[in-house]
C-alpha cells in the first residue's frame, strides 16, 4: 500500500543523477506514508485544490494527491513532470495533474488554490515574483508551505544520510548540492 511503485520503463531514462535523486527521495524511510505523515504534521491535508509549484518527479504530489481532492503539479524539468506523470499513474492515483511551468509566471486563475505547497525550489527562481504569484492564485485563508534548502541541507545529506547509513547516493547527492550553490545555481 504504501511503498512505490517505480515505473520501469520510465526509470530507464532517468540520468545517473536521476537516479540517485529518485533513490535519495523514494527509498529508504521516503515511503507514500513518511510523504503523507508529514503533509499531516504541518496541516495540509483535507483541502481541495492543491499547488505543488516546483513539483519535480512527484513524490510530494503523490501525497498531497493521497490527503486532498485535486493537486496541481507544476515544474520547468520536462523529464521529471514525465516521470511524475508515470510514478502517479503506476501508483493509481487519479486526482492529479501535472503541467510545464514556471513559478514566476504561473498558468491558473487568480485565488485558484487552497494551498500551494513548495519544497526545496524556490530559491531557484525570482523569489519575489514567485511570492507574487503564490500570493496571486492563493484563496484568501489559503495555507502556503514553503522549504528553502540551503548548505546546512547539503552536509546533512552528505553526513547524516550519507556517510552515516553509508547510503552513496545521498553522499552524492549533497556534494552536488553545494556545488550549484557554489555556482550560484
Amino acid at each position: 500500500m504504501y511503498e512505490w511503485i517505480r515505473p520501469q520503463e520510465a526509470m530507464s531514462l532517468l540520468s545517473p543523477y536521476e537516479r540517485d535523486f529518485f533513490e535519495l527521495e523514494f527509498g529508504g524511510i521516503g515511503t507514500r506514508q513518511y510523504y503523507q505523515r508529514r503533509l499531516v504534521g504541518i496541516g495540509f491535508s483535507d483541502l481541495g485544490d492543491v499547488l505543488d509549484a516546483g513539483c519535480g518527479m512527484g513524490q510530494w504530489s503523490i501525497a498531497l494527491a493521497d490527503a486532498n481532492q485535486h493537486v496541481h503539479g507544476v515544474d520547468v524539468n520536462v523529464g521529471r513532470l514525465f516521470f511524475a506523470r508515470e510514478t502517479a499513474d503506476v501508483n493509481g492515483v487519479a486526482n492529479i495533474s501535472f503541467r510545464y511551468a514556471s513559478l514566476e509566471d504561473l498558468p491558473f486563475n487568480s485565488q485558484a488554490f487552497d494551498g500551494i505547497f513548495c519544497y526545496g525550489v524556490v530559491m531557484f527562481t525570482d523569489v519575489n515574483r514567485s511570492l507574487r504569484e503564490f500570493a496571486r492564485v492563493l484563496r484568501i485563508g489559503g495555507k502556503l508551505y514553503l522549504n528553502v534548502n540551503s548548505s546546512g541541507w547539503a552536509l546533512h545529506l552528505m553526513l547524516d544520510r550519507g556517510l552515516k547509513a553509508r547510503d552513496a547516493n545521498a553522499v552524492r547527492s549533497g556534494i552536488r548540492m553545494l556545488h550549484r550553490q557554489a555556482r550560484g545555481k
